[in-house]
């Protein structure tokens, strides 16, 4: 069973920090389709590193654990699925990046990093 700090961020907490500071995302999922909703974009860029040695750029989203306000972590296919964002504050058009992981998940809400 939920606890009341989960229920409530989930349904107050979080929508409202959306609310402020989110912006329309698609979602694209390997699988097919496409889906819009709102979610927290994180562009300061960090490097990471693959196991060839290649760098690579990453952002970090945060949405609703929820296939209503955003995508059920239970969808999520790390490797396949794409997300549109706008990659740089300023830039009108949207860049496609690659769900690379699942970073965090807790209390109704899903991190993610792109690249």
């Amino acid at each position: 069973m939920p606890s009341v700090f989960r229920t409530h961020f989930k349904t107050v907490g979080f929508p409202a920090l959306v609310a402020q500071f989110g912006e329309s995302v698609t979602y694209y999922p390997r699988s097919g389709g496409s889906k819009v909703f709102d979610a927290m974009v994180i562009r300061s860029q960090f490097e990471t590193y693959t196991p060839s040695g290649d760098v690579v750029a990453q952002y970090l989203i945060r949405f609703l654990d929820d296939c209503t306000g955003g995508v059920s972590a239970t969808d999520i296919d790390t490797g396949g699925d794409e997300i549109e964002i706008i990659a740089n504050e300023g830039d009108t058009a949207k860049t496609r990046v690659t769900v690379l992981s699942i970073v965090s998940q807790a209390n109704g809400e899903i991190q993610l990093a792109l690249g």
